[in-house]
Order: C-alpha cells, then sequence, then structure tokens
C-alpha cells in the first residue's frame, strides 16, 4: 500500500519556521509513525484527537506524537480503489496548539467535503 503525505499550510509553515535538519527529523517521524500505523492499524504514538459526524459525513483527526513537546494533527483516508493512503498534515505544534485548532479544522473539513462535489481540490 502506498503512502502519500500532504502538509497543509497550517503545517507548512510551521515547518518552513524550523531549520533544515530539524524539517527533515520532524517529517521522517511523522512518516515512520504513520507507516508502521497504517501497516498495523495502531501505534502508541497515534492517537484519536476527534471523530466528529456531519451528517452523512465523518471526519477523523489523530494526534502524532513526535517528540516530548511536539504533535501533529493529521487525517488518515485509505482509498482501497488505488490501494494507497492519503495522509493529510494538517498542523504541528504542542498539544494545546492543536487542541485549539481542531474545530476550525473539522470545520473547514466538511465545507471542503459539501463543496468538492466538482473533483477539486482545495489547500486547506
Amino acid at each position: 500500500m502506498n503512502i502519500i503525505y500532504t502538509y497543509k499550510k497550517d503545517a507548512e509553515k510551521t515547518i518552513n519556521k524550523m531549520q533544515k535538519s530539524e524539517r527533515v527529523s520532524i517529517k521522517g517521524k511523522i512518516e515512520t509513525i504513520i507507516g508502521d500505523y497504517c501497516n498495523n492499524h495502531r501505534h502508541p504514538k497515534v492517537h484519536k484527537a476527534s471523530n466528529r459526524h456531519f451528517g452523512i459525513y465523518s471526519i477523523s483527526l489523530y494526534f502524532v506524537i513526535i517528540n516530548r513537546d511536539t504533535r501533529a494533527l493529521v487525517t488518515i483516508d485509505e482509498d482501497v480503489i488505488f490501494d494507497q493512503v492519503l495522509v493529510s498534515v494538517m498542523a504541528i505544534g504542542n498539544h494545546d496548539q492543536l487542541i485549539s485548532k481542531i474545530g476550525g479544522i473539522e470545520e473547514s473539513l466538511y465545507q471542503k467535503m459539501l463543496n468538492d462535489s466538482d473533483g477539486e481540490e482545495d489547500d486547506i
């Protein structure tokens, strides 16, 4: 199964503020942890942050523990037709920063699902 990673605006902004070595390390840790999670369907560093339902739509967000102070907030969507997993890294920060962003990210994802009938993909 192929795993495709997308770093959304908020996560990319945080990553770009880091030194190159830290940027490479953070991305590598996210990809290693998510890869293990996708293969085993569990990982001690991946925790469900939210599972919200908007009518027929369900949005699941996960915390990925990168290190003692840093977390990533991600969505993980399996595409069984193309045998791939789509991982969107929505935000990176400390736990409290990410908690405050969950509601806004959920609402943005819901609005995107409602407006995505034409197949275009906009960045959140």
